[in-house]
């Protein structure tokens, strides 16, 4: 079966707004054939790519992702953790000014 049907049937499997990575799909085909599928697919808007290599099954544009939510997901692509900075933590629970007057 080609790479371009096997990840069709891959995408077709993720909710409305589910995220994948190229290397998520690489087990279906050879690299160069998974790129020009998914080049295919985002030029057809069947995907929408959110970064070089993030993707999302989001084809009417409609979901909102962060920069955060898409440098995570291509960080766990990797095997990778992404974290926050406290200061940030801190500001998003109402503490930074209690942090920065101690």
């Amino acid at each position: 079966m080609a790479a371009s049907s096997l990840i069709r049937r891959h995408i077709l499997t993720l909710p409305e707004g589910g995220t994948f990575t190229t290397r998520d799909v690489l087990c279906f085909g050879t690299r160069a054939a998974v790129d020009q599928a998914l080049s295919r697919m985002v030029k057809a808007r069947k995907i929408r790519r959110l970064a070089r290599g993030v993707f999302a099954k989001d084809p009417s544009y409609s979901e909102e992702y962060s920069l955060f939510e898409i440098a995570k997901l291509k960080a766990q692509a990797f095997g990778r953790k992404i974290t926050q900075h406290p200061w940030t933590i801190a500001s998003e629970l109402g503490m930074a000014q209690a942090v920065y007057n101690d």
